[in-house]
């Protein structure tokens, strides 16, 4: 059975940037609008132990978070729902996102901002909302496969290949100069479509 396990919330004092490393486990990132604070929440079974936290203001824009601690199950994300040793990670909507996942999938759900995702050994599924607004998204893995859906009218300068995989891009390269989308992958598969 999966729990919700409590929740260490983060009031953003200013900043316009969540730099984000799990060790690991999962990631599922939530905009939301109207929020003034992060919430961090650790999802697992009963035998999951509790994360270590580390959180630091290295200037005055930017909150850095470092989740840290094995978890018993690795997740792997199937349509954005959690599993055990995952955290799901409620933000504005409009706060800048740089997350790293060093084992495990990184799902970013209605994104509506500047995202930065990594994923060393995991999949990174990204669905943008409609109107997103973001300079650039960036998206990559050394092993995983890249998901990215993005809103029926919705133009970009792409950027997308793979070392070892196949690309599906239903954009195109894009003959906008912005927002500019980039995604890399080593050894997967990498899916652009429209909604």
């Amino acid at each position: 059975m999966i729990a919700l396990l409590a929740a260490i919330v983060l009031p953003l004092a200013g900043a316009t940037q969540i730099n984000v490393q799990v060790e690991s486990g999962g990631v599922h990132l939530i905009a939301a609008a109207g929020i003034h604070t992060v919430t961090i929440r650790r999802m697992g079974g009963g035998n999951a132990a509790p994360p270590h936290v580390e959180v630091s203001r290295p200037g005055a824009s930017t909150i850095s978070v470092s989740l840290t601690g094995k978890s018993a199950v690795n997740l792997p994300f199937v349509s954005g729902a959690a599993g055990s040793g995952a955290y799901e990670i409620v933000y504005p909507a409009k706060l800048r996102i740089a997350a790293e996942d060093h084992d495990g999938s990184i799902v970013a759900s209605n994104a509506r901002g500047d995202l930065d995702l990594e994923a060393d050994h995991g999949d990174v599924t990204v669905t943008l909302a409609p109107g997103w607004n973001g300079p650039e998204l960036r998206m990559q893995s050394a092993s995983g496969n890249l998901r990215l859906t993005v809103p029926h009218v919705f133009h970009a300068r792409v950027d997308a290949s793979t070392g070892s995989g196949q690309l599906h891009n239903a954009l195109g390269r894009g003959n906008a100069k912005a927002p500019f989308v980039w995604l890399y992958t080593q050894q997967g598969d990498i899916w652009i479509s429209r909604t």
